[in-house]
């Protein structure tokens, strides 16, 4: 009797899937630590005696662990698989956790920060490359929510242990912990069907794409970090109301992926996107020009910016093919944390060189400049799924 080895699709088609439950807290655990830090840190620079910069290294150390791992991933996911990655990176993101938790020194607190930073790496790209496969707006909506319940309990977390007087070491077992226990529904799980993946080796064919993602953080991340002075400084608001303003766009941002994930997949993505744009540009202008009614615009801007980044990478798939969507997403990932650093960096050279009034004015100016680009990527011919076997590379984007 012949005996019939089962096709890759066969076995990955009897492996069982992860549950939508494991994609939707999937992005909770790598949001636990990533604002958790700034809460440790007076506690952690007093164990270690450190200077107060010195969690610019600490930061740094993780950006190139993170970078160095998104900008791989093709390579990385043609070896392992996206849940070989997937496993792999939140081992890492534990060990790096844990290692920080118990460092008798800085040098291990920093290579910890490195393993750390490596694990969210492959976890970001990994789980967004998975559900951009799926082509599942649902999916990709909830995970994005998942990220920002993480950030905000991380904080909450460091803060509950340093006020027990247990310290900020706690903190950072639980969330290394929490990553352990991701791993439980994720091993020998599918995470849907995918094509074995091909590195790209270069972002030549995703340029624009990785424009666009990196001048959305910078946006998102600029709004966020120096509205507060904006508020404080500039309108004369109060400490108290400033902050509770700052935090609800933070929680726009939430809620906004929450609704994507529960009802606003259902909408056309060139009609989201669009929306979203136009949301954005109201929301910037009210921030310069609304005067007492300028924190209103933190909440259209939050809202309006919350489904991009979501509907951005559920495109990747149709604008590379599906054999190179992982490497794709690895670089849009990596060009969003370069985003993420320097848009707030060079606005605060503009600010320290105009003043915070320059605020409003720089955040519309980023927002043109997001949908110029935004429309030119929608306008651009997407790359359709090549056939199996070919080695056609993407449309120069």
């Amino acid at each position: 009797m012949a005996v019939t080895t089962p096709s890759p699709s066969a076995r990955s088609a009897t492996a069982r899937s992860a549950s939508t439950a494991a994609f939707a807290i999937a992005f909770v655990v790598p949001g636990l630590p990533d604002f958790a830090h700034g809460v440790a840190w007076p506690d952690m620079r007093a164990d270690f005696d450190r200077p107060l910069a010195a969690l610019g290294t600490f930061l740094v150390v993780a950006a190139v662990g993170y970078l160095l791992v998104a900008m791989s991933t093709g390579r990385l996911a043609s070896r392992w698989g996206l849940e070989g990655l997937v496993v792999r990176s939140t081992l890492s993101s534990a060990a790096g956790l844990l290692t920080i938790a118990i460092a008798p020194t800085w040098s291990v607190v920093l290579l910890g920060s490195l393993l750390s930073g490596a694990g969210a790496g492959g976890m970001d790209t990994g789980f967004n490359a998975a559900v951009a496969l799926r082509e599942d707006g649902r999916l990709m909506g909830l995970l994005h929510a998942g990220y920002g319940v993480g950030a905000a309990i991380g904080p909450g977390g460091v803060g509950a242990s340093s006020v027990t007087g247990a310290g900020w070491r706690p903190a950072y077992v639980v969330f290394a912990a929490a990553s352990l226990l991701l791993v439980l529904p994720l091993a020998g799980r599918s995470l849907g069907e995918a094509p074995p993946q091909q590195p790209m080796g270069s972002p030549r064919g995703v340029r624009v794409p990785c424009l666009a993602f990196a001048l959305y953080v910078s946006l998102e991340v600029t709004i966020g970090q120096w509205a507060f002075t904006s508020l404080t400084e500039e309108h004369g608001i109060g400490t108290f109301a400033a902050s509770t303003w700052v935090a609800l766009y933070w929680v726009a941002l939430t809620a906004g992926r929450m609704w994507l994930g529960l009802t606003g997949h259902q909408l056309p993505i060139r009609r989201l996107l669009g929306l979203a744009m136009v949301g954005a540009f109201v929301g910037a202008a009210v921030l310069w020009a609304g005067g007492q009614a300028a924190p209103v615009g933190l909440l259209a801007a939050g809202l309006a910016l919350s489904v991009v980044f979501p509907l951005l990478m559920l495109r990747t798939p149709q604008r590379v093919g599906a054999q190179r969507a992982a490497s794709a997403v690895g670089w849009q990932v990596a060009a969003a944390a370069i985003g993420a650093a320097a848009g707030p960096a060079l606005s605060g050279v503009v600010f320290g060189r105009f003043g915070i009034e320059a605020y409003g004015p720089v955040v519309l100016a980023m927002a043109l400049a997001l949908t110029v680009v935004i429309v030119a990527l929608e306008a651009a011919p997407t790359g359709t799924h090549q056939p199996e076997g070919t080695h056609e590379g993407p449309p120069d984007l």
